[in-house]
């Protein structure tokens, strides 16, 4: 029986690390901080599928002033709408300074 109870303890520690893993990957691709891999440990399910279903971070992330979608902030040509945001940014930049 203790066999059996640590092979499933082996089980829910294993999927625990990969949630914690998969969780903090998203979060670092949409600009969260890596915190969420605690949280992924301690909420194996809920945690991953929650920092995904999270808008990016505004904070890293501009908006392509075509399609509207998130492009990073050194992006030549939007990945979504193949659009050059390059004219936006040099308008940015006269805007600013």
């Amino acid at each position: 029986m203790t066999g059996v109870l640590s092979g499933y303890v082996f089980l829910v520690f294993f999927f625990a690390v990969l949630s914690a893993g998969a969780a903090t990957e998203i979060a670092t691709d949409r600009g969260r901080s890596s915190w969420w891999a605690a949280a992924g440990f301690v909420f194996p399910l809920a945690a991953p599928l929650l920092v995904w279903l999270m808008p990016p971070s505004a904070r890293v992330y501009d908006r392509c002033e075509h399609c509207t979608e998130y492009v990073r902030p050194r992006a030549v040509v939007c990945p979504h709408c193949p659009r050059s945001i390059q004219g936006v940014r040099a308008a940015e930049a006269e805007a600013a300074g």
